[in-house]
């Protein structure tokens, strides 16, 4: 299984990061490759998008747990994967990190550790006022 994972830290309150952070409205806010999320039930979502100049439909479980401040998900394709992003803070700095798991085993990708820190690094520009969305690098 391949596995990556990358955490950031924010100059903003702990709930209010997570409240952007798992709010569906927000993904293409902050995904790199999304455009478009559309709610399916409670806790299933299909997230549209282009990747490597390629669009791509994805639908799968999404379930957020506003307690632990954790948002977990998972594919529901042939390219099975899953995740989490957990935010752990106060009232005036938030840790956040978000865990990638893709089965079968995925060789390392840089273009998805690239994409981890992009959403990282566009919820710290949001967040805090300081700019917006990083974008995808064309691959």
């Amino acid at each position: 299984m391949g596995e990556y994972e990358h955490t950031a830290t924010i100059n903003c309150r702990a709930q209010k990061v997570f409240e952007f952070a798992s709010d569906v409205r927000n993904f293409p806010l902050y995904l790199p490759t999304v455009r478009n999320v559309i709610k399916q039930g409670s806790e299933h979502v299909r997230v549209q998008g282009e990747a490597r100049g390629r669009p791509y439909a994805s639908d799968g479980m999404y379930h957020v747990d506003y307690i632990r401040k954790r948002m977990e998900w998972g594919s529901d394709s042939d390219d099975q994967y899953s995740g989490w992003l957990e935010v752990k803070g106060n009232d005036t700095t938030a840790t956040v990190t978000v865990h990638l798991t893709f089965e079968p085993h995925r060789d390392y990708d840089p273009t998805i550790h690239e994409g981890l820190e992009n959403a990282l690094a566009s919820i710290k520009n949001l967040c805090e006022g300081t700019g917006g969305k990083v974008e995808a690098y064309a691959a």
